[in-house]
């Protein structure tokens, strides 16, 4: 088997159905298509359920669990997984409309041994015209070398879904979501590209991303605002002090969503940071001037004024 594709599937029955119809539109052949609902309590798994045998087609497979979480359906898949390589699909999103994708995918990775293949995603032009179309990642060229020169990169990405990640490595290195994490890609991503030897970018537009007012990442409930900030402050950290381990100062691709989480801290006062802690994390980064000035905020500012101020940026 070349490829497995996982796709996590809870309570997404308005967009599952596009998902698999442009999951189903692919010529590849040797490919599964495992598609996890995680206890869904509307009609996803029904809706699933009609496409697979409405569609007759022996690539899918439908897998029920028990409700867990992102984390928990997709280490379901990936238990199951067969292929060479695995991708990462979430069933409210899709990819992009070429029959032939998954077949220069898997032969961009196949021929260059690679351990992780990387390519580009947009944003669904259905959430607004700032971001309509939009492509995500910015990196400048075609580039093969090891997972940990991308870490340095601040255009870099950790979403799963934009990854060929090779089977082998995942599964010789133990490696797994964390369970109940909001920072699950974060993690999961950096452990892989800390143990890539060879993994490459190709500009190749594959995946269409859904902007959702109801995600974890959008909620406006405090109780996942305070999960949030902390699962993305803990892990950018256990990732930044294992790339100075390794004598590597300069994680820049953390860089961005730990001021994002760290002025909503201060802003919210939901969760304290310790400047201490900051100033370790920033030390040796390469910023830009927004962020510098940003990074003075957090770090100089008394705390009456730095929570006023940190509510104007974020607002």
């Amino acid at each position: 088997m070349k490829l497995s594709v996982i796709i996590a599937a809870y309570n997404v029955q308005d967009y599952i159905i596009r998902c698999l119809e442009s999951l189903a539109n692919q010529k590849m052949k040797d490919v599964e298509f495992l598609v996890v609902d995680d206890g869904s309590t509307d009609q996803t798994g029904k809706y699933i359920q009609d496409f697979i045998n409405r569609e007759n087609d022996d690539r899918f497979s439908y897998l029920k669990k028990e409700n867990g979480g992102l984390s928990s359906a997709r280490n379901f898949g990936q238990d199951r997984a067969k292929g060479e390589y695995i991708w990462y699909i979430d069933g409210d999103d899709y990819i992009e409309n070429d029959s032939r994708l998954l077949e220069r995918l898997y032969k961009n990775a196949d021929e260059s041994s690679l351990d992780v293949l990387i390519f580009n995603f947009k944003y669904d032009g259905s959430w607004g015209e700032k971001y309509s179309n939009n492509i995500g990642l910015s990196l400048e060229q075609e580039c093969s070398t090891n997972g940990i020169y991308y870490m340095t990169n601040r255009k870099f990405n950790y979403s799963v879904w934009h990854y060929l990640f090779k089977r082998s490595i995942v599964c010789d290195n133990n490696i797994y979501f964390v369970d109940k994490s909001t920072a699950e890609d974060l993690g999961y991503t950096s452990q892989v590209l800390l143990k890539a030897k060879k993994v490459k970018y190709v500009p190749i537009v594959a995946y269409d991303y859904i902007y959702r007012e109801g995600s974890i990442t959008k909620s406006k409930n405090k109780d996942k605002i305070i999960k949030r900030i902390k699962d993305v402050i803990c892990e950018s950290e256990k990732v930044d002090s294992e790339l100075k381990d390794k004598g590597i100062r300069n994680g820049n691709s953390l860089i961005s969503g730990y001021i994002a989480q760290a002025l909503m801290a201060c802003a919210t006062g939901y969760v304290p940071i310790s400047r201490k802690s900051m100033r370790l994390f920033f030390k040796g980064k390469d910023l830009s001037i927004k962020e510098k000035i940003k990074v003075f905020i957090l770090l100089y500012l008394p705390n009456s004024i730095r929570k006023k101020v940190c509510k104007k940026i974020i607002l």
